[in-house]
């Protein structure tokens, strides 16, 4: 698995290699930057998430009737969904021809800046219609930098696992996305300190603002660790072989070619993301809504909302991916889907009963066998694509995976709630958009082949 064992063939990587023996104990400073960038990214996902269900109708939307106002909120914060396929593109050519260090730069940079941008945004009294149009436009350049992040992150701490010779490389790559939960946990517990300090009109006013503002700040200062991390060893080595001329036709395809040759692979990858994204959608920002229309006050809600799904969210993607080195990833996927069409009818059961340990269990059970099941996804993403355009591969499949579940989650649902009256009298029909979405993802994910035990290499 190493490029070369010799000092010589190392050097002959260039100034960014390392001896085998270096970089085993780079191995977690990379796990650790690949994580740091998904949470603080996530976390200003969801917050966006949260501002979508409390804020946004009332600042953005004031001039339309609530429900077209919540709809429309909610659409601001799905069009990042549109956008992140655009940037998987973008960033995973880019990664497959310079490095997945310096695409990670790249992406982290311009969720930042996008984040900034957005909780400085002036409200629909101050600007007018340039308010909601200034408030998709950010989170649409956020979804492009989103877009880069995992085929990116994942394939980075794959691979150098892979190289160092690691048995956990599904547990580390898994890592990546269980900074999901982490981050979402993070993002409801900023808004429920702000909402809690600022009174209601300060909290519309500038207070919900605050944790985009302190996640902007934060997101930059994760690039500076990543800057102090090294490139991925077999992609090093991948570039030795691509100057050599040494490698296989396959390995010198352009970027399109790569989509219309794994087409079906990559169609089957994105429907089996499907069942991991759309429990997500449906819990922040739909779920929250759904609490405060059935009368909690939004503070309650989001407190529920942290400690059962954040928790959840947290711990589950860790134990699926670890599962995954001993049983494999298809299975763990397999798993997650069966779960979530099985207890999405209990799950929601006993959140309707709007009593705080039911709601909160409730909350739990709705995101588990996604998260669990998203653990085992990045290293079986990454896997299932060659070396040489592995992040472009990986990037869109599940970049397109979220976009048809956010598409479901961030179109359909509104749409439901706006023709419904409200969250509430569109449940059924959400219920029923679910199975059916979790059932395409099960059937996609028994068409694709294992991968734990594949070798991972430059050439192929």
């Amino acid at each position: 698995m190493w490029p070369n064992r010799s000092r010589e063939g190392w050097l002959k990587l260039g100034k960014d290699a390392l001896m085998p023996e270096e970089y085993r104990k780079q191995l977690n400073r990379v796990t650790l930057a690949a994580m740091l960038g998904p949470a603080l990214e996530w976390y200003d996902f969801f917050i966006a998430a949260s501002a979508a269900a409390i804020v946004w109708p009332a600042m953005y939307f004031q001039f339309l009737p609530p429900g077209y106002a919540y709809a429309l909120s909610i659409i601001a914060y799905g069009i990042i969904f549109i956008a992140r396929p655009i940037g998987a593109y973008v960033f995973g050519v880019y990664g497959d021809r310079v490095g997945r260090k310096a695409t990670l730069l790249m992406t982290i940079t311009t969720i930042a800046i996008s984040v900034l941008a957005i909780g400085l945004t002036p409200d629909y009294k101050a600007i007018g219609i340039a308010a909601p149009i200034l408030i998709n436009v950010f989170r649409f350049t956020q979804g492009i930098g989103l877009g880069g992040e995992f085929g990116s992150a994942s394939s980075w701490v794959m691979e150098f696992a892979a190289a160092v010779g690691s048995k956990r490389r599904g547990f580390r790559a898994g890592l990546t996305y269980a900074t999901l939960g982490i981050g979402q946990a993070c993002a409801i517990a900023m808004m429920l300190l702000v909402s809690s300090i600022f009174p209601s009109q300060q909290f519309l006013s500038y207070g919900w603002r605050i944790p985009f503002i302190i996640g902007a700040i934060v997101l930059g200062a994760s690039g500076v660790v990543r800057y102090f991390t090294k490139e991925s060893p077999i992609f090093l080595k991948l570039k030795e072989l691509r100057a050599q001329q040494k490698v296989a036709p396959v390995q010198r395809m352009k970027t399109k070619e790569v989509v219309a040759l794994e087409w079906k692979k990559t169609l089957l990858i994105a429907v089996s993301w499907f069942q991991c994204n759309i429990v997500n959608v449906m819990m922040n920002p739909f779920m929250i809504g759904y609490l405060i229309v059935r009368g909690l006050g939004a503070n309650t809600a989001l407190l529920y909302a942290l400690i059962g799904a954040g928790t959840i969210g947290s711990l589950m993607p860790i134990v699926g991916s670890f599962i995954s080195d001993s049983v494999g990833r298809r299975k763990i996927m397999i798993i997650g889907a069966l779960y979530t069409v099985i207890m999405l009818y209990p799950a929601f059961m006993l959140i309707s009963t709007l009593n705080p340990m039911f709601v909160t269990l409730g909350l739990g059970l709705l995101v588990l066998g996604g998260f669990f099941a998203g653990g085992a996804g990045p290293a079986w993403y990454s896997e299932l694509y060659p070396t040489a355009y592995r992040v472009t591969g990986t990037g869109i499949a599940w970049q397109f995976g979220n976009l048809g579940g956010g598409l479901i989650g961030t179109f359909l649902f509104p749409y439901l709630a706006a023709v419904y009256g409200g969250p509430v009298l569109s449940l059924p029909y959400l219920m029923i958009a679910t199975i059916v979405v979790c059932i395409c993802s099960l059937l996609a994910n028994l068409k694709l082949p294992e991968t734990f035990t594949k070798e991972i290499k430059a050439d192929a």
